[in-house]
């Protein structure tokens, strides 16, 4: 295959149209012509004229799809009208065929061109997606989309979406497997005003939802037990609050702050923080008062709590061993907790 050229009229400089489309387009071809594809492709171009691996229906994507073993990626072009999922039960991994699939962004106009696919109004069950790569999904379906059973994997990247309107169903409903939904690189699960409930959970399932890259999950995007899930909220993402209790981990945290030591007591008052067994509590005096007969600072196990809504206390000890404290010492303590 000849290696693809940017021709100089996609060499863009001023601020519009968005410049940098036609050289991610030209690296994209670029990889491919040097190292192959990598997943097998069909083109969703809702209206065109069926052709090669471009298809003008939904239908017509499904029954190719179905028949298709390996990764699959599902382009979906919405550049002369909109992609809209019409009332049905899909099945995009049948019995016989296996592999990822995933909705791809193949929309060219600039500038941000990211298409929407709209799920309903109506009923609408889609089996076998297994991620969303810069392409965002309106779910408007009255039953549950996603019907997770078994383990696997959900992956949101390049800005992908999914808005849950009001009186949708949950986009993923998990009620067995351990399932993991991975949200990165600016993805979000959020609703354009009043919709809840985009994932539910309920034993014996379970699920890891991880955020990262600046992403974000809205309020009541999440229904689950705590005991059963586990929200990892990577730096610079949100995660707001649930009507669920999960277990949040804030992955590569640290947690800082400072504390007085209450007098007479020789610790400080319970330090609320996110606390594991495996947490690295790192402590320095800041002002120090009444220290004299205080030999170092520490928070003994005893006095840590794990959990999302865990805590610790700092203790002025006093004698190298046997925990015990220096009640007149009222020093000011910083603190930091390293998950």
């Amino acid at each position: 295959m000849a290696t693809p050229r940017l021709p100089a009229a996609n060499i863009i400089t001023d601020q519009f149209p968005y410049p940098f489309n036609a050289l991610e387009a030209f690296i994209r071809s670029l990889i491919v012509a040097l190292f192959g594809p990598g997943a097998s492709t069909v083109v969703w171009r809702p209206g065109a004229v069926s052709s090669g691996n471009v298809f003008g229906t939904w239908a017509e994507i499904v029954a190719q799809v179905a028949t298709m073993n390996g990764a699959i990626t599902i382009g979906i072009d919405t550049d002369t009208a909109p992609a809209t999922i019409p009332p049905g039960a899909y099945d995009l991994r049948p019995v016989g065929v296996s592999g990822p699939v995933t909705f791809v962004n193949a929309s060219k106009v600039p500038p941000f061109a990211q298409p929407f696919v709209t799920l309903g109004p109506g009923a609408v069950t889609i089996a076998g997606l297994t991620g969303l790569d810069d392409v965002s999904i309106d779910n408007q379906s009255t039953v549950p989309v996603q019907a997770i059973t078994t383990n696997g994997t959900f992956s949101m990247k390049g800005r992908s979406t999914v808005f849950q309107e009001p009186g949708a169903a949950a986009f993923w409903a998990i009620t067995g497997g351990d399932y993991a939904i991975l949200v990165t690189d600016f993805g979000s699960i959020t609703t354009p005003g009043g919709g809840v409930s985009a994932m539910t959970v309920a034993a014996p399932g379970s699920l890891l939802l991880h955020v990262q890259d600046s992403s974000g999950v809205d309020t009541n995007m999440l229904v689950s037990p705590a005991a059963i899930t586990t929200v990892v909220v990577a730096p610079a993402s949100q995660y707001l609050a649930q009507a669920g209790a999960p277990t949040i981990i804030p992955a590569k945290m640290t947690q800082k702050g400072s504390s007085a030591i209450v007098v007479g007591t020789g610790k400080t008052a319970a330090i609320p923080v996110f606390m594991s067994a495996s947490a690295r509590i790192v402590v320095t005096v800041k002002d120090p008062v009444g220290d004299a007969l205080t030999i170092k600072y520490g928070a003994l196990a005893a006095d840590r709590v794990n959990g999302a809504l865990g805590s610790f206390k700092i203790s002025a000890l006093a004698a190298a061993g046997g925990g015990a404290v220096n009640g007149v010492d009222t020093s000011t303590i910083d603190w930091e907790v390293v998950i």
